[in-house]
């Protein structure tokens, strides 16, 4: 994949240019040479002509979409834009992310809330029957708004509630945050946008990217004018060029070794046949890079994790019984043989500990 944002800044960079605007640090702070300001050769995130155009249309090219926005605010900003464009009352799940209801709130937008299933302690995604059931008490109901996948790596039946609110004419709109990989092989499930009319996905979260980093998606030339008119009411007007550098490097790399799935799942298979020899199980979801191990007859999970981070081994998140691991194209086999080591000497030390990052994000799960 071409890299047209990194080409320019690299360019720049290199130039030995006199620097008589922002920011203030010229370019002469390790990390600062390729964070600059909007020039009359950069182009402009806000209103992207020129490299931010082209490094936008070659990932979707990648994703297989016809539009991409990119986002330097996290899936949060995605989730706003989303949030505007929502039409009539908006069913959303119990277990969606704080920045959903803080954008309906922003905006006015009335919501209906639909519990998430229970599976052993793991929230379960929305079902096509919960979504129908809420349909009929709530014909008032113009936007379906769901979380696939979800953190703990299940996603919701996009292609058959697709095609049920298509023929109803309600849209749906996807948090994908955690499946902006998707799409990128075989061996992942589609990408959400291939099932919605619209979705916002976490570049930072499992691609190589930097974090603040998303993208929005569609295939709807008029909801993407839309979603981008809102994306720019709380987008900075000093987005870091070096962010959107980001989300183009950290795509060029996902497509040009995509192949590399293949030897990351079979690392990820061996780790869960020798965990079976020790007594530790992992769980079986729709995505072979969300890592959740069950803690359940070795203690607390929360104290697992505690544990871990004393062998500097810092895990995604835990609950009182599950520890949830993000694996990306850049981890390798020495990664499990340390995770599993440390398992392998585990001993439980009871107690829990207090609400975390995702707890926070996640209140009414």
């Amino acid at each position: 994949m071409k890299t047209p944002v990194c080409d320019m800044l690299n360019k720049y960079a290199s130039s030995n240019a006199v620097r008589l605007h922002m920011p203030g640090h010229k370019g002469k702070f390790d990390g600062c040479r390729e964070d600059i300001t909007e020039l009359s050769f950069t182009d402009n995130l806000r209103v992207p002509s020129g490299v931010i155009l082209q490094s936008q249309k070659l990932y979707a090219d990648v994703i297989g979409c016809k539009y991409c926005l990119y986002g330097v605010n996290g899936s949060t900003g995605g989730l706003f834009a989303l949030a505007e464009n929502c039409r009539g009352k908006v069913l959303v799940e119990s277990n969606c992310h704080v920045s959903l209801l803080n954008g309906l709130k922003l905006y006015g937008k009335e919501s209906v809330t639909v519990r998430n299933g229970d599976n052993n302690g793991i929230p379960m995604p929305l079902t096509l029957q919960q979504i129908s059931e809420t349909l009929e008490i709530h014909p008032d109901i113009g936007t379906v708004f769901i979380t696939s996948p979800n953190y703990f790596g299940f996603n919701a039946q996009l292609k058959e509630i697709y095609r049920f609110l298509r023929k109803k004419n309600i849209l749906l709109f996807v948090d994908s945050a955690h499946g902006a990989h998707f799409g990128l092989h075989k061996l992942l499930p589609d990408n959400a946008v291939k099932y919605c009319d619209a979705t916002v996905e976490s570049c930072h979260k499992t691609l190589p990217a930097m974090t603040q980093t998303a993208v929005v998606l569609t295939n709807n030339g008029k909801l993407a004018d839309s979603l981008k008119q809102s994306l720019n009411k709380v987008t900075t007007t000093s987005p870091s060029f070096v962010l959107v550098a980001s989300i183009e490097k950290a795509i060029a790399y996902a497509d040009e070794h995509k192949g590399d799935h293949v030897l990351l799942k079979k690392e990820r298979d061996r780790f869960v046949q020798n965990c079976k020899f020790i007594g530790w199980k992992v769980i079986a979801n729709d995505d072979f890079t969300r890592l959740v191990i069950d803690c359940d007859g070795h203690g607390d999970g929360n104290d697992v994790e505690k544990y871990l981070e004393k062998q500097n081994i810092f895990i995604e998140y835990s609950t009182p019984r599950y520890l949830v691991c993000i694996l990306t194209l850049m981890d390798n086999g020495m990664v499990f043989d340390r995770l599993f080591t440390a398992l392998k000497q585990y001993v439980s030390s009871g107690g829990k500990s207090s609400a975390g990052y995702v707890d926070m994000c996640f209140p009414n799960k």
